[in-house]
Formats: structure tokens, sequence, C-alpha cells
């Protein structure tokens, strides 16, 4: 009972205090004639969604330092970033929910590849198997719909080509720098499985609550 109330406690203050300096933020360019008053909420809900993006970022270089791994933490943000946004996926219903996938998938795929850099149990037939299986389920489902934001039919079809363009121009190429920079191919491949591992868990979870309710 006390720990639900804390994760509750604690990610009100998160969603608060984004919400504060996004509203403040927005206040100081009202108050600078930047923006108009109308505007006001609209500014401050982008806000909060730069400011949460920062955070992920911050993160995830934190890990990539941590694991002596910082440029393959700005390859693998750079990656699961644009490619999440046109394949879409699993989304926490909180900032701080949010923020805390994202950091447990970073140090997860970057603890990984960095534990196959160094040894040699990842061979190219597990390459290409990863790669394969990242690739069907990007093919197959993308773009996964977020409930808050849905997709009219011509920005669903833009993003099915954008998503499949970039999974197969990555594929390709993860699997030609096997054989020339293993340890960025490894990185890439491990990325793009997060990606889509987040996606089969966004298509899951909908049948699981309704199983539940069904349950009731």
């Amino acid at each position: 009972f006390w720990k639900k109330n804390a994760v509750f406690f604690i990610q009100g203050m998160v969603t608060e205090m984004l919400s504060l300096l996004s509203k403040r933020i927005s206040l100081f360019l009202c108050g600078n004639h930047v923006i108009e008053k109308e505007e006001i909420e609209i500014y401050q809900y982008g806000f909060e969604i730069i400011l949460s993006s920062l955070i992920g970022f911050i993160l995830s270089i934190a890990v990539g330092c941590c694991l002596g791994m910082f440029f393959y933490a700005l390859l693998y943000y750079g990656i699961f970033v644009i490619l999440r946004l046109f394949t879409g996926g699993f989304h926490a219903n909180t900032y701080l929910s949010c923020n805390l996938v994202f950091l447990l998938v970073s140090l997860s795929t970057l603890g990984i590849s960095k534990i196959m850099m160094y040894t040699n149990i990842y061979s190219i037939v597990a390459h290409i198997i990863i790669i394969f299986i990242s690739a069907a389920v990007v093919i197959k489902f993308a773009p996964i719909e977020n409930e808050n934001k849905p997709l009219n039919f011509e920005k669903r079809i833009r993003n099915q080509k954008i998503s499949r363009f970039l999974i197969i121009i990555l594929s390709i190429f993860a699997c030609i720098m096997f054989f020339f920079m293993r340890n960025i191919a490894i990185t890439i491949a491990l990325t793009l499985l997060s990606v889509s591992m987040l996606m089969v868990v966004s298509l899951i979870k909908p049948k699981e609550m309704k199983k539940s309710e069904q349950d009731q």
C-alpha cells in the first residue's frame, strides 16, 4: 500500500515539476510578446514534451558514459528516436514511467551490446536472426498508433512507408558493417530489436487488458 502510494506521489511530483517549468517558460515568452496569451497552453504542452525528451537523452548518455560507450549511446539514441517516431510502440502513462522504461531499455540495449562486443558468442548468424526478427515486426505492424494521438489514413501510410524504408536501410547497413565495424553493427542490431520489442509489448498490452476485463 505504502509503496504504491509512494510511486503515485513521485509520479505526481515529476509531472507537476515538468508542468510548472513548462508553464513558466511559456509565461516568460508571453510576457516578452514572443507568443500570444491564447497559445500558452499549446506551448506549455510542447515544452513538457521537449523537457521529457531531454531527460531521456541525458539518461541514455549517462548510461553510455557509465559503460564507457559514449559514441554508441549517441548512435543508439539517434536510431531509437528516429525509428520510433514512425513505428510507434509502447508508451507509458506518465513522464516518470516513460523515462524509467527508457532508462531500462537503454541500460539493457547498451549493456548487452557491450557484453556482445567483448565475447565470441555473438556470431553473424545471431546478428542476421536479430535483424530479421526486428525487420519482420516493423514491416508487419508499423505504425502502431498511440490511442491519444490517432493517425489519419495519409499519415498512417506515410509512417508505414518511412518505417519500412528505415528498417530496410538500417538492416542492410548493419549486415555490411558486421564485417568492418562489428561493434557498430551490434549496437544497431540490438537497437532495432529494442524498438521492435516495444512494438510487440504495445500489441500485447491491449489484449491482456481486454482479457482482464472479461475475467472480471
